[in-house]
């Protein structure tokens, strides 16, 4: 993704480039590394949370071996297609990777993962205990109760993110983009573009927990609809199949489902779900398609440990093994244990069946709500503002200069690049003396003076012996301080041909920047960069908050000057301040003298130059360019002589 500021840019579409590294799009950068990693620690309650974005199936979270919790959570960089609504593609990464994100803080937060292994051993155990099952089989069933606790627990925590932390609607809008037209039977191919899905036993109770308990995208409906021909149950004994599913496992997984979703003791709530699990254990043992073969094909061909593509990782050994007990659930519903009347609550729409109505009934008012479109938008905004500050303001007063006419219609925005720690060190060190050379001339320009020797004005006490010789000049008048407000471009040659000095700019530079700033002075950084007018550093922000910028030692191309003098003539003649000036670093002329003069000369400001050569000789001619114009050269402090030229015209 180009970092690029047109004429015609938006601000949104700028704050959503910023900080998205080349060849990279916005769901791969740091920038949204960071702002997950941020929004999963203060989530989570954890700041030593991870987070990281990779090229992986889907998310999942591990424990932090050294202290036995769930820290370390990976989220997919992974595009996912929409699957109901229109939204633009940034805005859907971003709910689909925040969703994702909080997800994991879910599991970090409310899973029981000691839990669930007790359980899942005891599944193991119990199934032992059965005539006719080995090793191998119990193992199998140990899998099937996996992905059916998964798929319950997911849906609990979901519910229970949805009440503390008002993520719902990114988490139905992951939901509905994972399980639209994405069906957990086994998808057969009958004709010509022509499909049919099959369902053993297990597989039509997994729909039964996914569309009661997490999201509803009417594959039950359609299981159970006689009428449908595409989903139906395995062919041996389909309809005796349907039958018992019907009847008597599927009222059992609707009652049970609000239970367990309202059980807040984590450990509780995993006993709920194996003794659900049981009672579903029973039928597959009647089932003559249990589906034990067929989810250990499905398992084998998965890319991920997911109860179906794309969905978080299930909780497993692999992930590790977490000693840390949950966190108490808040305002989720009363511990479960209160039973579900006869022909009441259980005839009311579960979570999932909400969750499905809610995307569903979104779309057909343009998009799966409205509120996630608009949380899309305020959060990639916020993630451009959170790394290097609200500069918004500024995006737009560029557009505007750009728009000016005056032949400049773009502008890059530079790449962040390794900071040189030890440069940035010394910079700041040196922007100290910086900053309290600068600050003195200032305390000396808004001291306020006493004019003596007037004939009007308060007596002057010092004026005695005059006054009594009949003198009338033994007033003194007090003239009020300069108080200025500055304003400082900064304009930097990156050319190929600054390679040998670019340290020392950036030194320099940085250290002047942060001695202006120190003292009220805004001040922005332009490059010469790849013979393009890039953007470094704007006005209203901290030059901290562009180190990666400032500091990466960037040169190649040749050098615009007179293009960049151009944009920052436009730019600074819209600028707030009372005082605005420019200093120019380079080593070479610019292509055209006399273009370059004429822009120093329709600038209503001061223009400084620095000429960074050893041949002092050879660039004589070139001083009178610029309204005042010195020559540093390999063995000079570049830093001191440019604080030497701002004294001399500026304070």
């Amino acid at each position: 993704m180009t970092n690029r500021i047109t004429k015609d840019s938006t601000v949104e579409e700028v704050m959503m480039q910023l900080g998205v590294g080349k060849g990279e799009e916005l769901r791969e950068s740091q920038k949204r590394k960071n702002t997950l990693e941020k929004f999963a620690q203060l989530r989570s309650r954890k700041p030593e949370t991870t987070l990281k974005i990779e090229d992986q199936p889907t998310a999942f979270v591990q424990v932090e071996e050294e202290v036995e919790e769930f820290l370390n959570i990976t989220v997919t960089s992974r595009q996912f297609e929409q699957q109901i609504t229109d939204l633009p593609q940034e805005y859907h990464d971003y709910l689909v990777q925040r969703a994702m994100t909080g997800h994991e803080v879910g599991h970090v937060l409310y899973s029981d993962y000691s839990a669930l292994e007790h359980f899942m051993q005891k599944c193991k155990e119990d199934e032992l205990q059965n005539e006719g099952i080995d090793e191998n089989m119990a193992e199998q069933y140990q899998d099937m109760f996996q992905f059916f606790y998964n798929a319950l627990e997911d849906g609990a925590i979901e519910r229970y993110l949805a009440d503390d932390f008002r993520v719902g609607e990114e988490l139905v809008h992951l939901r509905a983009t994972l399980h639209e037209d994405n069906y957990f039977g086994k998808e057969y191919t009958i004709g010509e573009g022509e499909t049919e899905y099959h369902y053993p036993f297990f597989f039509a109770v997994m729909v039964a927990v996914m569309n009661l308990g997490v999201y509803d995208n009417g594959e039950l409906w359609k299981l159970l609809d006689e009428n449908n021909e595409k989903h139906f149950f395995a062919k041996r004994g389909q309809e005796v199949e349907k039958q018992m599913f019907e009847d008597d496992c599927l009222p059992k997984i609707r009652k049970e489902i609000p239970k367990i979703q309202s059980e807040t003791d984590s450990y509780k709530r995993t006993e709920r779900i194996y003794e659900l699990w049981k009672e579903v254990r029973k039928f597959l043992n009647r089932s003559t398609t249990p589906g034990r073969a067929e989810l250990q094909t499905e398992m084998n061909n998965s890319e991920s440990d997911s109860y179906i593509d794309g969905v978080p990782e299930n909780l497993s050994p692999a992930h590790g093994d977490q000693e840390k007990e949950p966190i108490p659930v808040s305002g989720s519903g009363s511990g479960g244990d209160e039973e579900v009347e006869e022909g009441g609550k259980e005839e009311d729409q579960t979570f999932g069946e909400e969750r499905g109505d809610k995307a569903k009934n979104g779309h057909e008012n343009e998009g799966v709500g409205s509120s996630a479109e608009e949380k899309a938008e305020q959060g990639i905004q916020a993630e451009a503002k959170q790394d290097q500050g609200d500069w918004s303001e500024e995006i737009e007063e560029i557009i505007n200069a750009l728009g000016a006419g005056d032949g400049v219609e773009e502008i890059m925005v530079a790449e962040d690049g390794s900071v040189d720690t030890a440069r940035l060190k010394e910079a700041k060190k040196q922007s100290k003396r910086t900053s309290r050379l600068f600050a003195r001339r200032l305390r000396h320009m808004t001291k306020d003076k006493t004019i003596r020797n007037k004939e009007r004005g308060n007596f002057d006490s010092r004026a005695l012996i005059p006054a009594e010789r009949g003198s009338t000049r033994c007033f003194k008048q007090t003239k009020e301080g300069d108080d200025k407000d500055y304003r400082c471009m900064i304009v930097l040659d990156r050319s190929g041909s600054m390679s040998g000095r670019i340290e020392d700019v950036e030194l320099a530079a940085g250290a002047i920047a942060w001695g202006l700033e120190n003292n009220g002075v805004d001040t922005s950084i332009l490059d010469t960069e790849s013979s393009q007018t890039t953007l470094s550093k704007p006005f209203g922000v901290d030059a901290d908050s562009f180190k990666q910028k400032i500091f990466a030692g960037r040169c190649s191309g040749g050098t615009p000057l007179t293009g960049t003098m151009k944009f920052a003539r436009q730019r600074m003649s819209r600028g707030k301040g009372d005082v605005p000036f420019a200093i120019v670093v380079t080593d070479g002329r610019p292509r055209n003298e006399d273009n370059f003069k004429e822009q120093v000369r329709k600038a209503n400001f001061p223009v400084l130059g620095l000429y960074l050569t050893n041949n002092k000789e050879s660039v004589q001619d070139q001083l009178s360019l610029y309204d005042k114009a010195v020559v540093a050269g390999h063995d000079d402090d570049v830093n001191q002589i440019l604080i030497n030229l701002i004294n001399q015209i500026i304070f």
